[in-house]
């Protein structure tokens, strides 16, 4: 069994039914979750603290998840060049259009809510830091894109 123990987790989600069944499963697999309900929140967050993945919510009450992205994309290559922060956009909706857009800004990853622990886990296995995916991982994750 994988240990994500000493994972911190930023999670951006500002409806409250959805927040607390992310942080069920986020909780249960990693070691720290940040909640923040909000796009300017999430950004002063960045500015403030490092976190090793964040999952984004794109339908924000305050500016779009699309927008907190790139600037939280910019402020991480301010402060490190070197560090790329995985996001995980989450969202309701499966629009193919949303996932392009939400690639475009540099989200690596894309789950529909309200989470499930399996795809979670399958997200954390190619993004979380010093974790190295396994050719089963890789393998099981390509066998998903191609049906």
């Amino acid at each position: 069994m994988e240990d994500f123990s000493n994972l911190k987790i930023l999670l951006v989600e500002d409806n409250q039914i959805a927040s607390c069944m992310a942080i069920a499963v986020l909780g249960d697999i990693v070691g720290k979750v940040v909640l923040v309900s909000n796009g300017m929140d999430a950004i002063e967050y960045v500015q403030k603290n490092s976190c090793d993945i964040v999952f984004m919510d794109l339908g924000l009450p305050d500016t779009d998840g699309f927008t907190v992205i790139e600037t939280i994309k910019e402020l991480e290559a301010m402060r490190d060049p070197n560090h790329d922060v995985p996001i995980i956009a989450l969202t309701a909706h499966g629009d193919v259009d949303v996932r392009e857009r939400a690639e475009k800004v540099g989200m690596v990853g894309f789950l529909q809510k309200p989470l499930v622990r399996g795809d979670v886990l399958k997200v954390l296995r190619l993004y979380a830091p010093n974790h190295f995916p396994t050719f089963f991982d890789i393998m099981t994750e390509l066998g998903a894109k191609i049906k």
